[in-house]
Formats: C-alpha cells, structure tokens, sequence
C-alpha cells in the first residue's frame, strides 16, 4: 500500500487505468472496470474523518481524470456505505459541483431504502439533470 496523506493509503488494486484502491480509515472505496466500460467506485465502511477532503478531493480528481481520459462514465456506488458524515457530504458536494461543468458523466447508485443514505442523497440529487451528466439512483 502507498501513503498518501493524512493516514490515507492506496493498493495496487484498481482499474485498467492505473487508478487504485484507496483507504482512509475505515472508508475504503475500491476501483474496478464495469461491465460496460464504466470506472466504478464502490465506497464501504464509514467515512467520518473531519478532515476528509485533504485526502478525498485529490483521490476524486484523479477519478476524474481517469475517466476523461478514456472517455467513460464514472459511477460511485455507495449502496456498502455504512455512514459518512458533514465533511465527506461537503466534499461530494463541491465534487459534483465540479463535474457539473466539465467532468465526465457520473451515476451516483445508493440505497434508498436505508433512511440516511436517501435523506443525504435527496440533497446530492439537485445536481443530478441531464444537462450536467450527473445521475442519481436510489
């Protein structure tokens, strides 16, 4: 595993691109290539660091970047997610508003049936419009 910063690390496992796993804590989000050619992030355990975006922005960035870069669509599933707090809703929210203009199309699966997961997701999905390629999927 590779440190990045503020007690974040990252694997060698990951998608076709170079994009690797990453753990902050207990929140690991784990890349993989989707069926479909989709970069897929699939984010597990708790994010509940007050810090989070010192670790999380640059590792979204990068995302991004991979996914632009190979033209596909970026999918975060967050279904596994057991809790994120202020911070991390913060940190999504300043992303989404970055890929809003000139990212890469982004699906945001979560689930809807567990009642914090749809309360914070109602408030992500304003982003969510065909003009800006940000889908959310509860």
């Amino acid at each position: 595993m590779t440190t990045l910063g503020d007690g974040a690390l990252a694997n060698q496992g990951g998608a076709e691109d170079g994009l690797q796993d990453l753990r902050i804590g207990d929140l690991v989000i784990a890349v993989e290539d989707g069926d479909d050619g989709a970069l897929v992030l699939r984010w597990q355990g708790r994010s509940h660091g007050r810090e989070i975006a010192t670790s999380l922005t640059p590792y979204l960035e990068e995302a991004v970047t991979a996914a632009l870069s190979s033209s596909r669509r970026l999918e975060m599933h967050f279904e596994a997610l057991l809790h994120f707090n202020s911070s991390t809703l913060g940190c999504l929210i300043r992303f989404l508003k970055r890929v809003s203009t000139e990212g890469p199309p982004v699906v945001l699966h979560y689930d809807a049936k567990t009642r914090w997961q749809r309360l914070n997701f109602d408030a992500l999905r304003s982003f969510a419009s065909p003009s800006t390629s940000i889908l959310a999927v509860g």
